[in-house]
């Protein structure tokens, strides 16, 4: 059940001072914030601030106020207002600032110049409308359409009633400005009016454009995804770059590389969007920047989070996967133990960038031709990171010989653990421990060959 409590702030509110009064009038807030806070969100300004850590909605009005939501204590909001100070023998004013105590008393303080905070108290008093009124003003160009009926520009509402609101420009023209009670509040083409408690007046001014003119998109993602366009109903295809004028209808499309990637963010001229899959630009009428950017959608549920790069690299270059095809295909397994088998299979595959090697067969084969691992070795046991090293240290050598290419990095490493610790993947002790070696270490080890760079 929603509960909303309104504060009629407006012509209700009279202060009892030792000896003088301070007088409200027409609104406790004249000429300043208040006022403005007052008109566009309704008479419960007030108390919605106080209970919401003195923060307002950017264009909705006020969310429901629950009378028995928690309120910030000596939380005090400065009004337009001056007073006497309450002490009988203080003739010195000052400003008056309003707090609240709970949801049906609030208080005024007067900072006195010489005595400091002086106290006044008041009560909330709920509102009574049940219905309100929401009237629209379109200027040359376009149009405002709510979401419920309404003749002649004017809707009557329930109270707690939603509407959206639709600014609709014509051919040629643009929406310039539009007032909500008034107060500019954006160039927005749509917008809510949530929990209705007060009355509306909207008004939307356009503006005509050059539908000649040209203008740009420029378009920029990152991770593993692109931003495409649809031009007239026509796919435009990848771009970076995309000219236009405001007789082309675009809609862009923000498109993965793979099931595996997704959309994490889109910004539009600086200005989040969210994580969404498309956006309808409509007519061209500015210039538009645009970027995207894509995340990995781990498939797994299993991956701790300081493997995640490199267990997205395995996965997504299919060197690794989830080692059961038919049972647990969410899950990595990563502290699993890898075989001296397995590691060899992993590095031929990694290796192995015109796919000639189809089978378990086929990659021991090239590890046992490359000098990996040895014709009579006993292949089913357990990788340790001594052997690890052995392996890895022939395999980048390999790299190198078979690319011409020389690693930076490796230049001053000869042994197999100086390789290995130049790679950042052993320390000293963690080589003589000689501990077995598990999927994650393996991944990070795919990895890092990856991330190698050439002189």
């Amino acid at each position: 059940m929603k509960k909303i409590l309104s504060l009629l702030l407006a012509g209700l509110m009279m202060f009892a001072l030792a000896g003088s009064t301070l007088a409200v009038g027409s609104t406790a807030f004249d000429n300043d914030l208040g006022a403005i806070y007052e008109t566009i969100y309704g008479e419960n300004w007030f108390y919605w601030y106080l209970v919401n850590g003195g923060k307002f909605p950017t264009i909705s009005p006020l969310d429901p106020v629950d009378p028995g939501m928690s309120v910030v204590p000596e939380k005090m909001v400065p009004t337009s207002q001056t007073a006497k100070c309450p002490l009988v023998d203080c003739q010195k004013t000052g400003k008056v600032y309003l707090s609240i105590v709970n949801s049906t008393t609030y208080e005024a303080y007067v900072d006195c110049p010489e005595h400091s905070w002086g106290k006044l108290t008041g009560s909330i008093l709920p509102g009574t409308a049940t219905t309100y009124t929401i009237s629209t003003s379109a200027g040359l160009g376009g149009s405002i359409s709510l979401s419920v009926d309404n003749t002649f520009g004017t809707a009557t509402v329930k109270k707690g009633d939603d509407v959206v609101v639709s600014i609709i420009p014509d051919y040629g023209y643009v929406v310039e400005a539009v007032y909500l009670n008034g107060y500019y509040i954006g160039k927005m083409e749509s917008f809510e009016l949530n929990d209705i408690h007060a009355n509306y007046s909207i008004r939307a001014i356009f503006r005509r454009v050059d539908i000649t003119r040209k203008y740009t998109i420029t378009a920029s993602s990152t991770g593993e995804g692109n931003v495409y366009a649809v031009v007239n109903g026509k796919s435009a295809g990848k771009f970076t770059s995309l000219t236009g004028t405001y007789a082309d209808i675009v809609t862009l499309r923000f498109t993965p590389t793979s099931k595996n990637y997704k959309v994490e963010s889109v910004t539009i001229n600086g200005q989040s969007i969210g994580a969404v899959s498309f956006y309808e630009v409509g007519r061209l009428a500015a210039d538009m920047t645009v970027s995207a950017k894509f995340v990995w959608d781990c498939p797994y549920t299993d991956i701790a989070k300081e493997h995640m790069a490199a267990v997205e690299y395995v996965t997504e270059i299919d060197v690794m996967g989830s080692p059961n095809l038919h049972f647990n295909t969410d899950k990595f397994m990563g502290k699993n133990t890898v075989s001296v088998r397995s590691m060899a299979c992993y590095l031929a595959e990694l290796a192995d960038v015109s796919d000639k090697l189809n089978s378990v067969a086929d990659r021991i084969a090239w590890a046992t031709e490359k000098g990996l691992i040895g014709d009579k070795e006993d292949l089913s046991v357990s990788t340790t990171w001594t052997r690890a090293c052995d392996m890895l240290a022939v395999y980048v050598r390999n790299l190198e010989k078979d690319g011409n290419v020389v690693f930076k990095d490796l230049v001053n490493a000869e042994s197999a653990y100086a390789i290995a610790n130049s790679m950042d993947l052993v320390t000293e002790a963690s080589y003589k421990a000689d501990g077995k070696i598990c999927r994650y270490d393996m991944a990070e080890i795919c990895y890092a060959i990856a991330l190698l760079e050439t002189k």
